[in-house]
């Protein structure tokens, strides 16, 4: 070791960029040193205090991989830059570690490093060391008197690696120096592994002393956390946001933030080509359990074999139960003893191999790595073997969770894994845990698929994926009632339920006309039997929902008829269910949710809203009552849409009390629609408000999908982009909704979203005065509501009509169809449709030469948008006053309600149709426009000053300023030079 003079000692800080671990077996893969900058800070202090005369000693713990070497070998990196000397001395496992192991390398590489005509002082020291006992004081004090002599001649480090495996004269010599540091320019950082500390070993003792007696600074690594898991992976992989974010998820999930073991993972997925590097960059494919690397499995091999013969055998035995182990069904599976099973317990909790479980009972493996190594540590047909021992024991117990058991027979490859897949897919459904359930049945279709099972047993499982999918994912359930309908020609049965099914699927997906057949079609085949009630019953269980709830068939075709606007026939079905003498009348115990929310959708669309509101209600909380938030989401955004809007819009408190219900219950549904965000619930209600910015923004993800709110995000879209005057996407939402545009069928689609997407229609048609074209949307709009017989839509039907006459020039019928709106907007009171009506009689009494009369309108209009909360209502009303005050000659009062609504217009982005002309008749006159050298002249003569001053002043001649004065008196329109100056003053044009 050179330990001349060096130069001014200071860290020069090199941790920030890529270190390499030592020892690890990640070649060719760059590892930066993250999540350790409280530890290389302390460090770095440790060193500037040694350097001004108080040495010390720094202890640093960590589970094994946690970057310990690498922490100090980075310092020691450091530590040689700024011109210490630095010394390593590293020990073994105690097999290997001989006596004075670590201090003999330190004095090796001191004598290697010495000047050559130095005495051989630590050739003799390490000679005396490997002879000597660790009771030899005098050996100790001549050790510390050598490490003096080279500090004093320059600052010296000693770094001692792993002394968990340190013999007991290493420590006790370490825990002399520690003792007896005086003030030598000595610093010295040992590192350890907490897992290791066993209250045999020596170092477990010392830990206390020296932190006692040489007041030892302590330092434990953490785990990384995400961000610095993020900064080791950006560090290296020029990824994009996707594939980076699932390329942490899968880190920060298996190693559990252990630096090691997110490095080995890393290399892993590059060795089996899931991470690969191209001329573009990284590309991360498929993301599945990769194989463990040789290296990191060897690691994790040794760790367990410290625990003892037989541990990993035993230990492999709880990694086949599972992550997380029962440790009754572990001794049961082992047949072990309960004190021998007790005590590899607490030595596998004391390695960290083990820890124990959240729920107190049970204990579960610290790292998935550790569970993967030890199951993967068995060969394929013990595995099974034990998976079956496993799943026959699980059956022995009282009510057993078909969970487990499924999982063990399937690993077993036992065809009894069937039948329990099949019931915890049940159970999965019951609870609404729709994605669990489709897991469940598919695992189950693939093992009748090799068993080449009875067609009919598959056509049932078919109709049970396709009951939990037809939320989760249409396209599956579509496929699996495909081939259920075929197969249930051997069935009749089975082909009731999958025609029932996919009837339900394609209402659920807006295909009503085609969805309601098949309902018909299915009850039509139920009927022709004999045995009705006890056949539903039957379909139920095969279906699986038989133990969720018992509801008849013809509660979901009412509902089904409800939605697509065929009113009469959805009562008469609820007259017939609750006819006590009908055979279809429900049974106390059957659930009559489905009939309860037709009749709410029926009283909603005929107009009466109390009806409406009580039924929502009693149906909302019926489906809350039994945990099922799928239904509840729908149910509150339905009244928010078609009857709280509609009749209570200027209730606020109301309105945000349906929202945060739907908000709520989305946020529970999401394995049902899990690409809807909850604040979807509130697009109604944020289109109202003016919270444009954030409805579309939520609304354009979701208007693409097949769920009843892609239907309320088209919606918002279209009334979004025609008030913004984007034209074209307004129309390309009305084409989405209606295919056939106006010639559209009654019963095609949802019929209240469909006349809002007709009226739409009317309004953009107008908007580009193509009369005909409107007309044809209006008509159908007519159409429709005297097919279904409903009443809402009615109000805002005759004011598109009275909008068209306007357009036509044809200003009688205009008033009278919106006076007739005005009527039937009273009763039942519609505030958002009062609004609307009162503010077109306004505008026709304006265009009348009537605008006195027109100010009452307006007033009505601007108060009900006021209490609806609505601003861009607001602004329309405040420009079409402005055109009454402008007839009333009220400029100024017209200009300042104007810009108020421009304002308004602003915030929304809105185009305000006709602004701009309305602020060009309410323009004040333009201003004379002077020339600069005018406006100079003019200055002065205002002043007083003669046409002789003003040429000497502006150094001009006299016939060119008396140029410049006839040019002012010719755009001001006066004579003289004293009228000249007043028009200056009083125009201020100076």
């Amino acid at each position: 070791m050179d330990i001349s003079p060096a130069p001014p000692y200071e860290i020069q800080p090199a941790l920030s960029g890529p270190v390499s671990q030592p020892g690890t077996p990640l070649a060719g893969l760059t590892v930066p040193l993250v999540g350790r900058l409280h530890e290389q800070t302390v460090l770095r202090a440790q060193f500037k205090r040694m350097l001004d005369g108080h040495p010390g000693l720094v202890l640093i713990g960590g589970e094994g991989g946690s970057g310990k070497t690498a922490l100090v070998e980075s310092f020691g990196a450091e530590v040689v830059a700024g011109g210490a000397a630095l010394a390593w001395g590293r020990c073994y496992d105690l097999a290997a570690s001989p006596l004075f192991g670590p201090w003999t390398e330190i004095f090796a590489r001191l004598a290697v490093h010495q000047d050559h005509d130095s005495p051989a002082v630590s050739q003799q020291l390490t000679a005396s060391m490997v002879a000597a006992s660790a009771a030899h004081t005098a050996l100790f004090k001549q050790v510390r008197d050598t490490l003096f002599v080279a500090a004093a001649r320059r600052p010296l480090v000693l770094l001692l690696d792993d002394l968990h495996w340190a013999d007991a004269a290493s420590l006790d010599l370490l825990r002399f120096l520690a003792r007896s540091l005086g003030s030598s320019r000595l610093l010295i950082v040992g590192t350890y592994r907490v897992e290791d500390l066993d209250q045999q070993q020596s170092l477990y003792a010392l830990l206390p002393i020296l932190w006692h007696e040489s007041r030892a600074v302590r330092l434990e690594l953490h785990t990384l956390s995400a961000n610095d898991l993020h900064a080791l992976i950006r560090a290296r992989y020029a990824l994009g946001g996707c594939d980076e974010a699932r390329l942490l998820a899968y880190v920060q999930e298996r190693s559990r933030g252990n630096p090691l073991f997110a490095t080995e993972l890393l290399r892993a997925l590059e060795t089996e080509g899931m991470l690969c590097q191209a001329e573009s960059g990284w590309t991360l494919s498929s993301l599945t359990s990769t194989a463990l690397s040789p290296a990191l499995r060897h690691i994790i091999a040794r760790r367990v074999a410290r625990l003892g013969t037989g541990a990993t055998e035993i230990l492999a035995i709880a990694a086949v139960i599972g992550q997380q182990v029962s440790l009754p069904l572990w001794r049961a599976a082992t047949n072990a003893t309960e004190d021998a099973l007790a005590e590899l317990t607490e030595r596998a909790l004391a390695a960290r191999i083990l820890e124990e479980a959240a729920n107190g009972r049970d204990v579960r493996f610290a790292h998935p790595l550790f569970h993967q190594t030890l199951y993967e540590s068995l060969s394929l047909p013990s595995r099974q073997r034990w998976h079956r021992r496993i799943a026959e024991h699980l059956l022995t117990t009282p009510d057993p969770d078909p969970g487990p058991v499924a999982d063990h027979f399937s690993l077993a490859g036992d065809r009894r894994a069937v039948v329990w897949l099949i019931r915890a897919g049940d159970l999965a459904q019951q609870r609404y845990a729709y994605l669990a359930a489709q897991a469940r049945y598919t695992a189950a279709l693939a093992h009748l698929a090799r068993d080449q099972a009875d067609p009919t047993e598959r056509g049932w499982l078919l109709v049970r994926l396709a009951w939990v999918t037809q939320f989760t994912d249409p396209a599956v359930a579509h496929t699996a009632l495909h081939e259920a309908v075929q197969i249930g020609a051997a069935d009749p049965l089975l082909l009731i339920a999958a025609r029932f099914d996919r009837g339900v699927l394609r209402c659920f997906n807006q295909q009503f006309r085609a969805g309601l057949a098949d309902l018909a079609a299915a009850l039509t085949l139920l009927e022709e039997r004999a045995e009705l009630e006890q056949d539903w019953r039957i379909i139920e269980q095969w279906r699986g929902t038989g133990g969720i709830h018992h509801a008849s068939p013809y509660n979901i075709f009412a509902l089904g008829l409800a939605v697509a606007g065929r009113y009469d026939e959805a009562t008469a079905i609820s007259e017939r269910m609750l006819s006590e003498s009908s055979p279809l009348a429900p049974a106390p115990e059957d659930d009559a949710t489905d009939l309860i929310w037709s009749q709410a959708v029926v009283a909603a669309g005929r107009g009466d809203a109390m009806t409406a509101r009580r039924t929502y209600h009693r149906a909302r909380e019926e489906y809350a009552g039994r945990a099922n938030s799928t239904p509840v989401a729908l149910l509150a955004l339905e009244e928010l849409q078609w009857v709280a809007l509609p009749y209570a819009a200027d209730q606020p408190a109301l309105l945000r009390q349906l929202a945060d219900v739907g908000e709520a219950a989305l946020a529970s549904a999401n394995a049902v629609f899990d690409r809807v965000p909850p604040r979807c619930a509130w697009l109604p209600l944020l289109l109202l408000t003016g919270a444009w910015a954030e409805a579309r923004q939520l609304a354009a993800p979701v208007a693409a999908g097949g769920t009843p709110f892609a239907e309320v995000a088209r919606i918002a879209l279209g009334t979004i982009a025609r008030a913004q005057g984007d034209v074209a996407a307004a129309w390309s939402i009305v084409e989405v909704s209606l295919p056939a545009e106006a010639a559209s069928l009654p019963g095609d689609v949802p019929f209240h979203y469909a006349l809002a997407m007709m009226r739409l229609g009317a309004q953009l048609a107008l908007d580009a005065k193509n009369l005909v074209q409107a007309r044809d949307w209006l008509a159908a709009h007519d159409r429709w509501l005297a097919w279904s017989g409903a009443v809402l839509g009615q109000v805002e039907g005759r004011l598109a009509w009275a909008a068209y006459h306007r357009a036509a020039g044809n200003r009688s019928l205009a008033v009278s169809e919106a006076e007739q709106a005005l009527a039937q907007a009273k009763r039942p009171r519609q505030p958002l449709a009062l609004l609307a009506t009162h503010r077109l009689l306004g505008i026709l009494a304006t265009e009348a030469g009537q605008p006195g009369a027109a100010l009452p309108h307006f007033a009505a209009a601007g108060a009900l948008a006021d209490a609806c909360g609505a601003p861009y209502e607001r602004a329309l009303t405040l420009l079409a006053e402005a055109e009454a005050r402008f007839a009333l000659k009220q400029l100024a009062l017209a200009r300042s309600l104007v810009a108020t609504a421009r304002a308004s217009g602003r915030l929304l982005a809105a185009a305000l149709p006709g602004a701009a002309a309305l602020d060009d008749r309410l323009a004040p006159p333009s201003p004379v426009r002077l020339t600069a050298r005018e406006v100079e002249v003019l200055r002065l003569v205002t002043e007083g000053a003669t046409n002789a001053t003003v040429a000497s002043r502006l150094g001009l001649s006299r016939r060119t300023v008396d140029h410049h004065l006839r040019a002012i008196y010719g755009k001001l329109g006066v004579t003289s030079r004293t009228a000249a100056a007043h028009c200056a003053i009083t125009q201020g044009l100076l």
